[in-house]
């Protein structure tokens, strides 16, 4: 049964919620919406929202067996979410209540 429940969804969601900015970003562009954005642009954005997406997966997985790990990649992605004025700020205070010692369940 996974650990810390309510933070490994966040991270989904942040996974789910990266991979439809790279769709929609490479749909767009494909569509000519996008078109005064060089491609090398396209290329490193997308290549930002891959590794966003990596990263909040492998940090789902290690959250959720409560390693020290997911504990601390966790909360790099927290300080990272709260930069997303304003509902992500919102979120990311959550993520950082959620990893404080009184909600992180640990394995043993």
């Amino acid at each position: 049964m996974p650990l810390n429940k309510p933070l490994t969804y966040i991270h989904r969601f942040f996974i789910a919620f990266y991979l439809l900015l790279l769709l929609a970003m490479l749909l767009t562009y494909a569509l000519g919406y996008l078109q005064k954005f060089s491609t090398t642009t396209i290329a490193l954005m997308s290549v930002i929202y891959a590794g966003l997406s990596f990263l909040h997966f492998k940090t789902s997985a290690d959250v959720a067996k409560g390693t020290n790990k997911g504990r601390a990649l966790s909360v790099i992605l927290s300080c990272i979410t709260l930069l997303l004025f304003p509902i992500g700020t919102l979120i990311g205070a959550g993520m950082l209540f959620l990893l404080s010692p009184k909600c992180w369940q640990e394995s043993r």
